[in-house]
């Protein structure tokens, strides 16, 4: 996902499956020639699970904002954080795997492959991550985060936190 050319889905009919199936197609087969895809790791993917992504409601928004210079990926970040339960202070570091900014704040989607059977344990499990993703992202760009998503490859969604 890190590689896939975002911009790219907007020219495309994500209502069309034969579309979808032919341009994850051409960009695996793009990553590979590129070396961004290891041969090893190539033929570990999973097409369909992208193309589910690519027809999910959520891909042309990114794509969108692409086009517009506005998505951002593998952003890492350091911060403070106040521990509310014992009033210390932590650092905090992550990667954010996906954001991007719309006219009235910031969309910021984590990808997910865990095993899970439900929406619900999958945002039980990231809740706390997202939180802290979106409080970095708010004192970076001093923008709010309006909508925070877990994209479950497993269950092919995107799940709202």
């Amino acid at each position: 996902m890190e590689c896939l050319d975002f911009a790219a889905i907007a020219d495309i009919d994500t209502s069309d499956a034969g579309a979808v199936s032919a341009f994850v197609k051409q960009e695996l087969d793009r990553m590979l020639a590129n070396g961004q895809l290891p041969g090893e790791w190539y033929a570990l993917v999973i097409p369909e699970m992208i193309e589910a992504f690519v027809e999910s409601p959520i891909a042309p928004r990114m794509a969108a904002a692409a086009v517009r210079g506005d998505l951002y990926r593998e952003r890492p970040f350091v911060m403070q954080h106040q521990m509310e339960a014992s009033g210390g202070t932590v650092l905090v570091q992550g990667i954010i795997d996906v954001f991007w900014v719309e006219e009235d704040g910031i969309v910021l989607l984590d990808y997910k492959t865990d095993r899970v059977d439900s929406a619900t344990r999958l945002r039980d499990m990231y809740k706390e991550q997202l939180d802290l993703y979106a409080e970095a992202l708010e004192r970076i760009f001093r923008l709010p985060v309006k909508e925070k998503y877990l994209y479950s490859f497993r269950l092919n969604q995107a799940i709202e936190v």
